[in-house]
């Protein structure tokens, strides 16, 4: 049973005093698994779930007629909840290869660690997404938070040296856009126009 406690206090020092969260449930970082169940799942879950619900309560506020229906709120929910654990995972497999060869631990389950816990401003910022301006300026505010928060803490949690934390930086989100350039243009025939043939 997921400890909710637990995952209130993990956010709020992600926002409060990121360091010190970080070192302190990365030392030994637990299985990816672990850290999955017990943090990047309820997060992104719960935060997905009540994004839907600002989405649904402004819709009806706004009356909006032939707006999208609970089934298309749903499914915008899982959808987001799948992307972004992928996300994680992704991330974390790419922080962990340029880990190992900019002098840090090659090690996806702290890699895990540190992206879930890194990212979870990005997730909480999702909370106010359907809100047009805020939504706008809470998720740019969350992944900028969220990028710090990565860029300090692989030499925390993974140990890469000061002097190449940039270079590792640099190079994972040059990494995480040309992989995300192809996965676009991968599923782009089949969310444009169905199978191509």
């Amino acid at each position: 049973m997921v400890d909710l406690a637990a995952v209130i206090g993990r956010v709020k020092g992600m926002f409060k005093e990121p360091e010190a969260t970080l070192a302190a449930h990365a030392d030994p970082a637990p299985p990816w698994t672990i850290a999955l169940r017990e943090h990047a799942l309820p997060v992104v879950a719960g935060c997905a779930a009540i994004s839907s619900v600002v989405l649904l309560l402004i819709l009806g506020f706004s009356g909006v007629q032939g707006g999208p229906g609970l089934d298309l709120v749903v499914i915008q929910f899982l959808l987001r909840v799948v992307l972004n654990l992928m996300t994680i995972f992704l991330f974390a497999a790419v922080v962990m290869v340029f880990s190992g060869m900019f002098g840090g631990a090659s090690d996806f389950n702290s890699s895990y660690v540190l992206v879930a816990l890194g990212l979870t401003p990005m997730f909480v910022a999702e909370l106010v997404a359907p809100i047009p301006a805020l939504g706008i300026a809470a998720a740019f505010g969350g992944l900028i938070y969220s990028m710090i928060i990565l860029y300090r803490g692989v030499s925390i949690v993974l140990r890469v040296p000061q002097q190449n934390r940039a270079k590792h930086f640099a190079l994972t989100l040059a990494t995480l856009l040309f992989l995300g350039m192809i996965l676009v243009m991968a599923a782009a025939p089949f969310l444009l126009g169905g199978v191509p043939g």
